[in-house]
């Protein structure tokens, strides 16, 4: 799971980190880097203590139509 990681506020001593995977599902840690949000494409979305907890969170919910 190919996460690339960039700082939200690059200049600051502590910010929170925004990241896409390989497959565009985008992803979110907040500043304390202890809790991770996950949008799938289809705009699912996930939250967990990893990102690959977020991942599988999102990919349980069922789909909005």
């Amino acid at each position: 799971m190919g996460i690339k990681w960039t700082r939200d506020f690059p200049d600051a001593q502590f910010s929170s980190i925004t990241g896409k995977d390989q497959n565009g599902n985008t992803y979110y840690m907040n500043v304390r880097l202890d809790y991770c949000h996950c949008t799938l494409l289809d705009g699912r979305r996930g939250c967990g203590f990893t990102p690959i907890d977020a991942f599988n969170h999102a990919m349980q919910r069922e789909v909005k139509r």
